[in-house]
């Protein structure tokens, strides 16, 4: 089996790595898609889909490989298995995984119900409601989205979980010892900052036992399983009207 041998990645690195693409999630999310609405007539949900695979997910996907043919001149199979953690998952972990995720489901609907219950109390805040980052489909055929969706939808996790928890938590881990999942999932907090707050503070839940159970059980599957469930099912039953 060939040996990797992984790099501390400091907190000013996590800062770069996970810096450069909120900057350009931001400025995607901010400028690029509203532009392509108001300008070239494009759909939300497709100008989501063009701009942020071309501009967000695909180039963190690209990254991931970039960053680590940098570290290892030669790049086999084994060697991207090994470094990035994509051992096959045993029963365990994948039970731990869907266990996990809908644990994020029932905590992000508690943090809503929650707060929502102070903002009555106390009256110092409004409700949180649905949120205006939430897909429009507009008019446009549930399959042609569903078409649509899938390659994005695979660079958007498999470019996040990648470059997040197959290269950068390691290298924190090595920098940070056991807190390294924390830091983790603190720079990616900072990645969602171009969501609005009422999507934000749903996604606490995921934030952060996300990158935990990934270190814990030290298999990059397992952040992969858990972004998978959490995102795709809602999408799709959005997609074809069963939610809201």
């Amino acid at each position: 089996m060939n040996e990797v041998n992984i790099k501390p990645i400091t907190i000013k690195k996590s800062l770069l790595l996970f810096g450069v693409p909120s900057i350009i999630f931001y400025i995607t999310t901010k400028y690029l898609i509203p532009y392509a609405l108001l300008n070239l007539g494009f759909e939300y949900i497709f100008a989501w889909f063009l701009f942020g695979g071309l501009c967000v997910f695909i180039p963190l996907f690209i990254l991931t490989f970039v960053l680590l043919k940098n570290e290892q001149k030669n790049l086999d199979r084994v060697i991207i298995v090994n470094w990035l953690r994509l051992h096959k998952p045993n029963k365990k972990q994948i039970y731990v995984s869907i266990a996990a995720a809908l644990v994020c489901f029932v905590l992000s609907g508690l943090v809503v119900l929650t707060y929502n219950l102070l903002a009555d109390l106390t009256n110092l805040f409004g409700r949180l409601y649905s949120s205006q980052n939430s897909f429009d489909t507009g008019d446009a055929n549930p399959f042609v989205i569903l078409i649509a969706w899938l390659p994005f939808f695979f660079f958007n996790i498999f470019g996040e979980e990648l470059l997040w928890r197959g290269f950068i938590l390691p290298g924190q881990i090595e920098n940070n010892g056991n807190i390294g999942w924390i830091l983790n999932s603190i720079f990616w907090f900072v990645f969602h900052l171009s969501f609005d707050f009422q999507l934000l503070i749903t996604l606490l839940p995921i934030l952060i036992l996300l990158p935990y159970l990934v270190q814990k059980y030290q298999n990059t599957w397992i952040g992969i399983i858990i972004h998978t469930l959490y995102n795709g099912p809602i999408f799709v039953l959005i997609t074809f009207g069963v939610i809201s």
